[in-house]
């Protein structure tokens, strides 16, 4: 089970103090960057500066990398909106060239039938884990709360493998994700399952 938007509501809440804390400039790149992009962290900023009436700034050669983040150039300089460098909870980072890296914390919350769900599938005979490309304390939360032992930090290729290592011990693997970076999961595993609000890669890589 992939995490966000799959274990969880898939809709994090930026800190208002960390959103406070930037420049008009920094919010404006920020908004930008975020609009290029479906990942759960991206919508959630998206919302949080619609309701606070930001504009977005004009980017030119942006390109969004599956587990990295968006990249693009403003007034010239290098900008990025991905993971942050250091292991923090369920975070993004805004870099602009020049300046301080600014790092934005979330909070998510378990879908309301997330344990009811697990308990069914255990009863069915399903054993269940955690495979997230979240930070390791983001990830380790819901794996506290759900009592399901998890992989972090996973790229989509270090998903892959996590499924074909199954796959080789002679597992029959259901992979069930909704993002960008689930889709080589999702295509590698015996049956996969993508959520309505999944990324149309994730829609068309899942079985159902």
């Amino acid at each position: 089970l992939d995490k966000t938007g799959t274990l969880t509501l898939g809709r994090p809440v930026p800190d208002e103090v960390a959103l406070g804390a930037l420049s008009a400039a920094q919010a404006s790149v920020a908004l930008a960057l975020a609009s290029h992009s479906r990942h759960p962290l991206s919508l959630g900023l998206v919302q949080a500066f619609g309701a606070q009436g930001v504009q977005a700034a004009m980017l030119e050669d942006v390109r969004e990398e599956p587990g990295q983040g968006v990249t693009a150039r403003w007034n010239g300089l290098s900008v990025v909106l991905g993971r942050p460098a250091s292991a923090q909870g369920m975070a993004t980072a805004l870099r602009i060239e020049g300046d301080p890296v600014r790092v934005i914390p979330f909070a998510d919350r378990l879908r309301p039938d997330a344990t009811e769900a697990l308990v069914r599938l255990e009863a069915l005979g399903v054993e269940s884990s955690i495979l997230s490309g979240d930070s390791v304390p983001a990830v380790a939360a819901v794996s506290h709360a759900t009592g399901l032992t998890a992989q972090a930090a996973a790229s989509p290729a270090d998903k892959q493998d996590a499924i074909q290592r199954l796959q080789n011990a002679g597992r029959k693997v259901i992979m069930a994700g909704d993002g960008l970076n689930d889709g080589p999961a999702l295509a590698a595993a015996h049956a996969s399952i993508a959520p309505g609000s999944a990324s149309d890669v994730g829609r068309q890589a899942a079985d159902m």
